[in-house]
C-alpha cells in the first residue's frame, strides 16, 4: 500500500526538519504560512500542486462519461450539498453510465479525489453529499466555540433542532450519525444523548478506583498498559475514546479519560499531563480480554488514519499481576522483540525481580508470533476446563409445567427425563414450578451451569416466561444448551414460531414417542457428556497427586525395549519406578508409558494429566533439555500451571544446567539421582509431602461456597477468556491469510460441518439457483414447508456429507452462515487447524448447530483428526492455509451450496464490515445491522466478479454482431 506525500504545517519555532524526515518519509517540505498576513500562502500552494502533478496517477486516462459525470455533480453542487443515491444515479444516466457496478466505480473514484463524499455505512449509504465543505460546515456547528447548547460535551437529541437550526431537518438524523461516522460524537441510545469527546469537560471527574483485598474470596487482578509517543496527535485519544463508547461508564468520561465496563470488569484509559503517553488500568477476574479489545482499537485506529506514527507499548510482569500488585513493573514490546530476536530465554521484572520467560510475555501481550500459538491455546484451554469445572451444577433444565400433565400413552414427562438425568450422577438443577420461579433466580442458575437444557414443546412456545428464559440464555448470557422436544406425539407447531426460527436447524432429541424412549434417553446421555465432558460415573475417579516429566532416553525399561539412550543417559534411578514407589506410600501418581507426543497431541493426554496434578516432579538431565516435549512440559507446569516442581536429577551427564530449564528451575528443590536412590527417593518423598500439605492448607473456606458473588466472577472469567480465546485465534488467522493474499477478498474463519444426504439433496442450493424455473421454485417452497416438521427432527443420520463452511466472526458468537463445500475426505494437512479449531469449540459456549461436537459421527470424526494429527508435522499456519486454498479453490470452480435461498446474494452469506473500533470482520447479515458496521463494498451485490461480468457483456455483444451480419 502507498501513501500519499505530506505537506505538514506546523509552527516556526523548536522544528528540527532533518529529524521530521528521517521519521517521516513522505515529507516533501515545510512552509510557514500566516493565515492573517497571508505570508508563505502562495509558496504553500504552488508545492501542493507540482506535488500532486507527480503522483503516479496522474496522466492516467479516465473515462469521458466519468468526467462528464463529475462536471454534472459540480455544477449541481451549486445548488445542492447533497441529493440521494437515486438521484445521482439519474444524473449518471444522463452522462451515459447505466451500469449498476459502473456507478460504484466512479462514486468510488470522485470520493477519492474529494469530489463528493460517499459512506458505505448502512445509515448513510442512501445519500451522497456532492459539496465536501458542507460536511466542514456542519460539523462546526457542533465543535464551535462559541456560544452553544451542548453543554460538558454533551447534547440531548432535542437540541439537534437548534444546533443545526440552518438546515433541513429531514437531514438531522442522517447528519447525527454522519459525525458518529467520523468518531465526532458517539451515542448514549437509552438516554437519547450523544457525546463530543472534544468538547468535554478537561478536569478529571471524583471517583473512586477500588482496592484490591488479598483477603476477597475471588482473585481480582490488575493489568496495566502504556502506550508512549513520540508525538501524541491532537484529536486521537478523543477518536479512540469514541471506538470504544460501547463499553463506556457516561457517567465517568472527560476529555482525557474514560471509565469503561465489561463483564464486571473496570478499565480506565487516561491520557498523561504530558500529552505523550495514553494509560490503560483494568481491574477484575480475567483483565487481559478487555485489554486486547483496547489495544486492537487503539491499533486500529493508528494504522487507519494515523500512518506513520511511532509508539512502543508495555505491558505488566505477569507475576506482579498473580500477586496482586496494583503497581507492577511494565515490560516494552521493543524489549520483548529485541528478547526474543537475541534468543533470550528470560527478562527480569525491575520491581519484584521475578523471572519471567520470553514465552510467557509472549502468551499475554499482542505480539503477532504463532511460534507460541499452541502454547498460548493450551493455557486458555486449561483455564476454561478449570472455570466449567467450578460451576456449580452441571445442568439447568428449564420446562413448561403444562408437559407433566399430557396423557402419558401419548407423550414423555420432563421430570421423568430429569429423574433418569439424575440417576447418572449429573447435578442437576430444575423447578418443579416454573411458572413461579423469579427471574433474578434464574439467571443466577443459568451463570452457574455447564449446560443448560430446554424441554421445547407447542406449550413451551406459548408460555411467555418459557420463551423469556429460552432468549436469555441463548442471546444474553450465550450458554451451550441442549433441546428435548416434549408434548403430544407429532405436535410440533412451534416450528412455526419466529421466536424460535434460529433453532429449528439445531440438533435435539424428540421425546414425544412412549415406545422409544429407551433409545431417546440413551440419545440424551450422550450428548450431554459430549457437551459437559464430564463422565458422572468416573467423577470420583482420584485424580494424580504427581505428575511425573520424564525422558525415556533415561528409562532402563524404555532402553531395554528399544529405544535410544547415549552413554549418560542412565543413572541410579529409572522413573517409571517413581509411580509405584509413590503408590506405596499413599501417593498418586501418573507418567506417560505410551509415548505420547505433547507437540502433537495437541490439548491430548499428557497436559490433561499435568492439569490434574498438584505436584510435578520432573526427571530433569541432559537428555530432557534436549527433548521438546519436556522442555514444553516444564514450561507448562512453571509458566502456566505455576505448580510446585521438584527436580530429580537423572542420568549422569551436567552439561542440562547451562540450559534454559536450570534457571527457569533454579528455585525449586532438587534431589540428586545419579549414583545413589535409597536416601535420595525418601528425600524427593519428603518435598512431595511438603508441597502437598502446603496445597491442602490453601483450600478456599467451605463458608465461601455458596457465594453468589464467587459464582457470579467464576461465569464471567470464563466468559472473557472464552472470547480472549477465540479473538487471538482469530487474529492469528487474520495474519496467516494476509501472507497468502488473494484477489477477491475471502473469509477467514472456517470449520466442519456433517449434513444429513437426505437434507442435502433436497435443500440445498447451488449458485445457478437464480436460475431456476418456476416450476422448481414451487418445488422448493414446499421443500421449505417440509423443513419446518419433520425433516428438521435432525436426529443423527446414518449417511452424512462432511462440509467447510464459512463462519461469522463475531467476537462474542461464532456462528456457521448458510454457505459450504463439499469435503468428501479429511486431508492430513488440514488436521493441524481443524483440531485447534475443534478443541477451542468444544471448550466455549457454543451453539447448538455444531452438530458435528456433540453427535457420534462428529466424535468419529474427531478422532479420525487426532490420529491423523500424531503423525503430522504441518505448521499451523501452512494448515491453516491448505484448507482455506481448498475452500477458496471450490468456490472459484463454483462447487458450492447455500443452506437456504440467499436472498440478498451477500458472498458466502456473509458482510466483510469495518466495525466502529476499526477492525474488519465477516459478519452475518443480523450481527452486521447490530454492530452499525460499514459493509466492505467489495463483497456485496452479485456473485460474479467484475472479470466475469465484463466477459459476459462481450459474449452479449459479439451474439449481437453475428445476428446483424446473418
Amino acid at each position: 500500500m502507498s501513501y500519499s506525500p505530506v505537506v505538514d504545517i506546523v509552527s516556526k519555532y523548536s522544528l528540527d526538519q532533518e529529524d521530521l524526515k528521517s521519521r517521516y518519509k513522505n515529507i516533501v517540505g515545510f512552509f510557514f504560512v500566516s493565515s492573517y498576513t497571508k505570508v508563505g500562502i502562495q509558496d504553500l500552494k504552488q508545492k501542493l500542486i507540482t506535488t500532486t502533478l507527480q503522483e503516479k496517477y496522474i496522466g492516467e486516462k479516465i473515462p469521458e462519461a466519468w468526467l462528464n459525470f463529475e462536471k454534472s455533480v459540480r455544477e449541481k453542487s451549486k445548488k445542492e450539498p447533497i441529493i440521494n443515491k437515486d438521484k445521482a444515479k439519474q444524473l449518471a444516466e444522463k452522462n451515459g453510465i447505466y451500469d449498476e457496478q459502473e456507478f460504484g466505480q466512479v462514486v468510488k473514484f470522485l470520493n477519492d479525489l474529494g469530489s463528493l463524499q460517499y459512506f458505505e455505512n448502512q445509515s448513510l449509504r442512501n445519500k451522497i453529499v456532492i459539496n465536501p465543505q458542507w460536511i466542514v460546515d456542519a460539523f462546526a456547528k457542533i465543535v464551535s466555540i462559541k456560544e452553544t447548547c451542548i453543554q460538558d460535551g454533551k447534547f440531548t437529541h432535542d437540541k439537534i433542532v437548534e444546533i443545526w437550526k440552518e438546515y433541513d431537518k429531514n437531514l438531522h438524523e442522517w447528519m447525527l450519525k454522519l459525525t458518529e461516522e467520523f468518531d465526532l460524537t458517539f451515542p448514549i441510545s437509552e438516554k437519547n444523548m450523544s457525546i463530543v469527546p472534544c468538547l468535554l469537560p478537561d478536569a478529571e471527574p471524583k471517583f473512586d478506583w477500588p482496592e484490591i483485598d488479598p483477603k476477597y474470596p475471588v482473585k481480582i487482578k490488575q493489568f496495566k498498559v502504556n502506550y508512549r509517543f513520540d508525538y501524541l496527535p491532537i484529536g486521537l485519544f478523543n477518536r479512540i475514546q469514541v471506538r470504544l463508547f460501547q463499553y463506556g461508564d457516561n457517567s465517568i468520561i472527560w476529555k482525557k479519560g474514560s471509565l469503561l465496563k465489561k463483564n464486571s470488569h473496570l478499565a480506565l484509559l487516561n491520557q498523561t499531563k504530558n500529552s505523550l503517553s495514553i494509560e490503560v488500568k483494568v481491574l477484575g477476574v480475567k483483565p487481559e480480554n478487555i485489554v486486547l479489545v483496547i489495544h486492537e482499537a487503539i491499533e486500529t485506529l493508528i494504522n487507519d488514519s494515523f500512518n506513520g506514527l511511532k509508539y512502543d507499548f508495555s505491558f505488566p510482569c505477569p507475576d506482579c499481576v498473580e500477586s496482586q500488585s496494583s503497581d507492577p513493573h511494565l515490560f516494552s514490546s521493543t524489549l520483548l522483540k529485541r528478547a526474543s530476536e537475541m534468543k533470550a530465554p528470560f527478562l527480569q521484572c525491575a520491581k519484584g525481580f521475578h523471572v519471567v520467560s520470553i514465552e510467557e510475555l509472549m502468551a499475554i501481550m499482542p505480539v503477532d508470533d504463532s511460534n507460541n500459538l499452541d502454547l498460548n491455546l493450551e493455557y486458555s484451554i486449561r483455564d476454561l476446563r478449570n472455570l466449567k469445572d467450578n460451576f456449580k451444577y452441571d445442568i439447568m433444565f428449564w420446562f413448561c409445567g403444562q408437559d407433566t400433565d399430557l396423557d402419558p400413552d401419548k407423550s414423555i414427562s420432563p421430570l421423568n427425563v430429569i429423574k433418569a438425568i439424575e440417576s447418572q450422577g449429573y447435578k442437576i438443577w430444575f423447578s418443579k414450578t416454573p411458572s413461579h420461579e423469579k427471574l433474578d433466580k434464574i439467571t443466577s442458575v443459568i451463570k452457574q451451569s455447564k449446560l443448560v437444557i430446554f424441554g421445547v414443546s407447542d406449550n413451551f412456545a406459548s408460555d411467555s416466561r418459557s420463551v423469556q428464559i429460552f432468549e436469555l440464555s441463548k442471546n444474553l448470557i450465550k450458554k451451550t444448551y441442549l433441546l428435548i422436544e416434549f408434548g403430544l406425539l407429532g405436535a410440533r407447531s412451534w416450528l412455526q414460531n419466529p421466536l424460535f426460527a434460529s433453532a429449528c436447524a439445531d440438533f435435539r432429541v424428540i421425546m414425544q414417542d412412549p415406545k422409544r424412549y429407551a433409545t431417546k434417553i440413551a440419545d440424551t446421555f450422550e450428548s450431554i457428556e459430549k457437551i459437559v465432558q464430564v463422565d458422572p460415573q468416573k467423577k470420583e475417579e482420584k485424580h494424580p497427586d504427581v505428575f511425573v516429566s520424564y525422558c525415556w532416553a533415561n528409562s532402563h525399561e524404555a532402553i531395554k525395549k528399544g529405544s535410544k539412550g547415549t552413554k549418560k543417559s542412565l543413572g541410579a534411578l529409572d522413573p517409571r519406578i517413581l509411580v509405584k514407589f509413590f503408590a506405596d506410600n499413599g501417593i498418586n501418581a501418573w507418567l506417560d508409558v505410551d509415548n505420547l507426543d505433547s507437540t502433537t497431541q495437541m490439548f491430548g493426554e499428557i497436559t490433561k494429566g499435568m492439569n490434574l496434578a498438584k505436584v510435578i516432579v520432573a526427571c530433569v538431565s541432559d537428555e530432557y533439555v534436549e527433548s521438546q516435549n519436556c522442555k514444553l512440559e516444564f514450561r507448562f507446569a512453571h509458566i502456566s500451571l505455576k505448580l510446585p516442581i521438584i527436580k530429580a536429577v537423572v542420568g549422569l551427564g551436567n552439561e542440562w544446567r547451562k540450559n534454559e530449564i536450570a534457571f527457569l528451575g533454579s528455585n525449586y528443590p532438587e534431589v540428586n539421582f545419579q549414583y545413589e536412590l535409597k536416601e535420595s527417593l525418601s528425600t524427593l518423598l519428603k518435598h512431595v509431602k511438603i508441597e502437598l500439605s502446603k496445597i491442602n492448607e490453601k483450600k478456599i473456606d467451605k463458608k465461601f461456597e455458596k457465594s453468589i458473588s464467587i459464582d457470579e466472577s467464576n461465569n464471567y472469567a470464563y466468559q472473557e477468556l472464552y472470547e480472549l480465546t477465540q479473538r487471538k485465534f482469530l487474529r492469528q488467522l487474520i495474519q496467516f491469510s494476509e501472507k497468502n493474499p488473494t484477489i477477491r477478498s475471502y473469509p477467514r474463519l472456517f470449520f466442519l460441518d456433517l449434513v444429513d444426504q437426505k437434507r442435502f439433496e433436497k435443500f440445498k442450493y447451488k449458485r445457478n439457483a437464480n436460475e431456476k424455473n418456476e416450476k422448481n421454485e414451487n418445488e422448493e417452497e414446499e421443500n421449505e414447508e417440509r423443513r419446518s416438521s419433520s425433516e428438521l427432527e435432525f436426529s443423527e443420520p446414518k449417511n452424512f456429507v462432511i462440509c467447510i463452511r464459512p463462519m461469522c466472526e463475531h467476537e462474542e458468537c461464532w456462528h456457521f452462515s448458510n454457505f459450504l463445500v463439499l469435503y468428501p475426505k479429511i486431508l492430513t494437512p488440514n488436521c493441524t487447524y481443524l483440531l485447534r479449531m475443534m478443541t477451542i469449540l468444544r471448550n466455549g459456549s457454543y451453539s447448538n448447530e455444531f452438530g458435528i461436537l456433540f453427535t457420534e459421527q462428529g466424535k468419529k470424526l474427531f478422532d479420525e483428526i487426532k490420529e491423523k494429527v500424531s503423525g503430522d508435522s504441518t505448521e499451523i499456519s501452512d494448515s491453516y492455509s491448505s484448507l482455506r486454498n481448498y475452500f477458496i479453490d471450490k468456490y472459484e470452480e463454483e462447487d458450492f451450496y447455500f443452506v437456504e435461498q440467499n436472498s440478498n446474494e451477500n458472498f458466502f452469506s456473509l458482510n466483510k464490515c469495518e466495525l466502529k473500533n476499526g477492525k474488519i470482520l465477516w459478519l452475518c447479515p443480523e450481527h452486521a445491522e447490530k454492530s452499525g458496521g460499514k459493509i466492505i463494498s467489495d463483497q456485496k451485490s452479485s456473485l460474479q466478479n467484475q472479470f466475469e461480468q465484463e466477459k459476459s457483456k462481450l459474449i452479449l455483444e459479439l451474439d449481437q454482431v453475428e445476428i446483424d451480419i446473418f
